[in-house]
């Protein structure tokens, strides 16, 4: 692997860490300021009960557009 591959992976990792560690912190999205822990819990039962999240799982068996109508 070239010099520019091994910044690039080391880059891709430090997002990820820095992704990890806001959300450690209770920063679910960057935008918004940090969540308490029951706020971080109701945010993340929000997301997993989002219909276009839930279709994005079963993306094989129906159409997005199709799928979210029927829910």
């Amino acid at each position: 692997m070239d010099k520019s591959g091994i910044d690039a992976e080391n880059e891709e990792g430090r997002r990820a860490l820095m992704t990890i560690k806001g959300k450690l912190g209770g920063q679910i999205n960057k935008e918004e300021l940090p969540l308490s822990a029951e706020g971080q819990v109701d945010e993340l039962i929000r997301m997993a009960v989002n219909p276009e999240r839930l279709v994005a799982m079963y993306i094989g068996s129906y159409s997005l557009g199709n799928a979210t109508d029927r829910l």
